[in-house]
């Protein structure tokens, strides 16, 4: 108890840190960028400029569906440091969210919880994605704690649907939890988040027609036309492989089929977890889906990333103990690099608890409306992972 009281302090200190120093930039709060392109973006619905006129400096504007900038458009009404600290303030208790959620997730003790949720929040706080997040005031971790909520409490309620597709209409990395909703049995939430998610479309339509037209027509579209797309900041699949030179037809056929053979061996993997009682490993599983198979996945989206230090794996102990250290020290040592393996092994490779194996011990058995498919007699043995 007194362990995860600490780790909780230490936590707090660190994020409060980082956030007075996004905060108290140069020029009293200009270091939050995104929410200034954010907060620009949708004055633009004041003059008859629309979301999408407005590109700062670097020529970075506004990339969400017009439903997100019908929600952001109250930021307005607040001076701009205001506004800023409001942001920061939901970025900080959406960081705590996570870390409770995650924490009632793996234990099963009021002192385990504490425990488990301080470190979680700790490495939360030091790490890359949090310090990104703080310093653009990103949108990012605040549509994550609800994520997290939800697919970690799908249950008969619709509650957790009606979540996914509002933060689908928000952000669109939220759908891939759909396709998810519906293999682990919760059909009823799967088909909520798709008409709620197509709910907020019909809503953007009938208030910003021009916004939305532009937005399924153009913006949609111009993914790697963002300000640094090819960076190492950008982990996706799509600008690894411009980076590799690898572009063109060729670069779109490639493209395709990993994408295509990420998603599957994701959603394989991720439903057998929930299947199996690991709630978290597919939570973390599917987020790291979106990463590899959206266009864009910068440093402040990869918190799922983190995360997956602390989902419970398969194997060995010295597995174990080497799998969350190097997934604590990539993702808060500045390694852009090798994160997009690490990406790759989340998704697809890494055995969770209750996941798909790689052993002939584990059968691979994965039930399907009461049919099994049993192809683990054609793998392989690995020991270590026994």
């Amino acid at each position: 108890m007194a362990a995860g009281v600490v780790a909780w302090c230490a936590g707090l200190a660190v994020a409060g840190k980082v956030a007075y120093a996004s905060l108290a930039g140069p020029s009293g709060g200009e270091r939050v960028d995104d929410l200034k392109v954010y907060l620009t973006s949708t004055r633009g619905l004041n003059d008859g400029a629309g979301l999408y006129a407005y590109h700062s400096g670097i020529q970075d504007g506004f990339t969400y569906p017009p439903f997100a900038g019908i929600l952001l458009f109250p930021l307005n009404r607040m001076p701009f440091l205001t506004a800023a600290i409001t942001w920061t303030s939901l970025t900080l208790v959406s960081i705590a969210i996570l870390a409770v959620t995650a924490g009632r997730a793996l234990s099963k003790t009021a002192h385990g919880f504490t425990l488990l949720s301080g470190a979680i929040f700790a490495a939360l706080a030091v790490s890359a994605p949090v310090a990104s997040d703080l310093r653009f005031g990103q949108i990012s971790l605040i549509l994550a704690a609800p994520t997290a909520l939800a697919i970690l409490n799908a249950g008969r309620s619709r509650v957790p649907g009606l979540i996914i597709g509002t933060l689908s209409g928000i952000k669109l990395t939220p759908l891939i939890y759909i396709p998810y909703l519906v293999t682990s049995g919760s059909r009823r939430n799967a088909v909520t988040a798709a008409l709620t998610f197509l709910a907020t479309i019909i809503l953007a339509l009938i208030f910003l027609p021009r916004d939305s037209l532009h937005f399924w027509t153009s913006t949609i579209f111009d993914g790697t036309k963002v300000h640094a797309f090819t960076s190492s900041g950008n982990i996706s699949l799509a600008a690894t492989l411009q980076r590799l030179a690898i572009t063109g037809n060729l670069g779109t056929a490639i493209w395709c089929i990993t994408a295509a053979t990420v998603f599957a061996s994701s959603l394989w993997r991720a439903t057998c977890a929930d299947r199996n009682g690991n709630h978290l490993a597919a939570l973390v599983i599917m987020g790291a889906a979106s990463l590899a198979i959206s266009p864009i996945s910068w440093t402040h989206h990869q918190i799922w990333l983190v995360l997956a230090a602390f989902t419970p794996v398969r194997g060995a102990r010295n597995f174990k103990i080497l799998w969350t250290t190097t997934v604590l020290v990539v993702m808060i040592a500045p390694l852009a690099e090798a994160r997009p393996a690490l990406t790759l092994l989340t998704a697809s490779l890494v055995p969770f608890r209750g996941t798909v194996g790689w052993s002939a011990r584990d059968s691979l058995a994965w039930r399907t409306e009461g049919s099994f498919f049993r192809i683990g007699r054609f793998v392989p043995r690995l020991k270590y992972l026994r």
